[in-house]
């Protein structure tokens, strides 16, 4: 990891020749973005391969900060065909964003877009999962699956692990079980709806109010400061994490310091 020198504000940038951190001049909003404080910034394993199109460019797409001018506390998935926010300051569409939810910290807010969003488009937008229905989750353990198995269990299916299923949702690839109906994450398979996860403002507002009320909880596998961004993508790529690995943004924490688990949970989540 180098240091690079200039003005501005600190982020973490992906070159040809690997990631760097840099100095950059603060980002400035356009019309219907706002200008976000970042303090946690979470990454998914891969990322760093979906913007080689456009180098430099900035990774991480999950965000928990305060918005510039009104002080808002805010939480978000940010769209992929842009910079990211592994930065001090982050330019987001304003649409995408939501409330913090206030029982979480920032690092574990940043925690909860990705595989929150992700599970819940995945049961209930195109698994279409009703109340009494039977569901069976593949990678359950993971970082989008434990997630999912909440979301049905909360909105009265049945998580099962085997048996006959009215949705099937794989996380993992490989071999599938049936089901009624089956949507993926993983890879396109015939008779399968594969997808992947859009930021959405509203969504993050249910994500919210559950939270709030006790009823989901996100994992946090690990903590780096901006600056070990590399150490960070390499705990991400490891197996046997627990939970998300989180950037925390302005302080000066030890490079992998562990965070108390929310959720007894395993596995490595899988990206969009």
């Amino acid at each position: 990891m180098q240091q690079g020198q200039g003005s501005g504000v600190l982020a973490v940038r992906l070159h040809d020749d690997g990631l760097k951190v840099e100095e950059i001049e603060t980002p400035s909003p356009d019309r219907g973005e706002v200008l976000v404080r970042v303090h946690a910034a979470a990454i998914t394993r891969d990322e760093l391969e979906w913007p080689v199109d456009r180098l430099p460019a900035i990774p991480s797409y999950e965000l928990s900060g305060v918005v510039v001018g009104s002080g808002d506390e805010v939480y978000a998935l940010t769209p992929f065909d842009r910079d990211g926010v592994a930065a001090e300051y982050a330019v987001v569409p304003a649409d995408v964003l939501a409330p913090k939810p206030l029982r979480l910290s920032h690092v574990e807010a940043a925690a909860l877009p990705m595989g929150g969003l992700t599970a819940w488009q995945a049961l209930f937008v195109h698994g279409r999962l009703s109340r009494g229905e039977r569901v069976l989750i593949t990678g359950a353990s993971g970082g989008v699956g434990h997630i999912a198995v909440q979301l049905a269990r909360h909105a009265g299916a049945t998580v099962v692990e085997s048996g006959q299923v009215d949705l099937v949702f794989d996380t993992r690839g490989g071999e599938v079980p049936a089901g009624e109906r089956v949507v993926t994450i993983a890879e396109e398979m015939p008779g399968a709806i594969y997808f992947i996860v859009e930021p959405d403002h509203e969504q993050l507002l249910e994500l919210k109010t559950l939270v709030d009320a006790g009823e989901l909880r996100a994992e946090v596998d690990s903590v780096f400061p901006l600056t070990e961004a590399r150490a960070a993508f390499e705990r991400v790529a490891t197996r046997g994490k627990r939970g998300k690995v989180v950037l925390e943004v302005g302080t000066d924490l030890p490079a992998g310091a562990a965070v108390t688990s929310a959720v007894d949970a395993s596995n490595s989540e899988r990206p969009p």
